[in-house]
């Protein structure tokens, strides 16, 4: 491939798009990765259909991405559904392996949404939280303007209720992501009380009183190994 410096006629490369809220998740470089391309399939590739509702659709294998960008499929697998944990992705098997997969969509029947509840300091919380999103402009919401300004909904009240709040700007603060999200399996530290979501069953401490506790145990163990010697 040839390379050159870039001018002010330089005329760009063939490119994708890559949605400028990705860069704040707390998700996986190649979850990432593959949404931008699913992204990019969905506006530009013929083999994107329309449901009867107009809604933007891709049938396909994981093997599909797994050769594009050189993963296997289960790696692909894993990755969507980790986008399906924070709304960006849904999928639906229609027949034996052949996913259905929506970007941003939702499809087949519709389950009775479940309202998420805020205390007191989570709303608090919350609402410095919406002064990130990229659709805040000084208490109003963009994508809601349509010629008269509209107040950000998230911003006034204790429910979870924006979707793109949801997905793309609740994921900053990973500690109320999780209140918020997997209330059924936070645990408490057995530090400091405080709830987290562990990775696996044999979590006992927070991030940050896990590392304290790391620290605290490499002391004693110097410490016993000098007093041995």
């Amino acid at each position: 491939m040839k390379t050159d410096y870039v001018t002010g006629g330089s005329t760009l490369p063939p490119y994708m798009a890559y949605p400028r809220f990705l860069l704040g998740m707390n998700i996986r470089l190649t979850a990432k990765e593959i949404y931008a391309i699913m992204l990019d399939m969905m506006l530009n590739s013929e083999d994107a259909q329309t449901d009867k509702r107009g809604r933007r659709y891709l049938a396909f294998y994981n093997k599909t991405i797994a050769e594009i960008i050189d993963r296997t499929p289960s790696t692909v697998a894993q990755s969507l559904r980790e986008l399906e944990d924070v709304g960006l992705v849904e999928k639906k098997l229609i027949a034996l392996h052949t996913p259905l997969s929506h970007l941003h969509q939702v499809t087949g029947r519709r389950e009775r949404a479940v309202i998420v509840h805020m205390n007191y300091q989570q709303y608090r919380t919350a609402r410095r939280l919406v002064h990130s999103c990229c659709n805040y402009d000084c208490g109003n919401c963009l994508l809601l303007d349509n010629g008269e300004e509209c107040v950000c909904p998230q911003s006034i009240t204790y429910s979870l209720i924006c979707k793109w709040f949801r997905a793309a700007v609740l994921p900053l603060d990973a500690g109320l992501c999780a209140a918020l999200l997997y209330r059924d399996r936070m645990k408490p530290c057995a530090i400091c009380g405080g709830y987290f979501l562990p990775n696996s069953n044999r979590a006992k401490y927070c991030p940050e009183c896990a590392e304290q506790e790391r620290r605290r145990k490499t002391r004693d163990r110097v410490r016993r190994h000098r007093a041995d010697m």
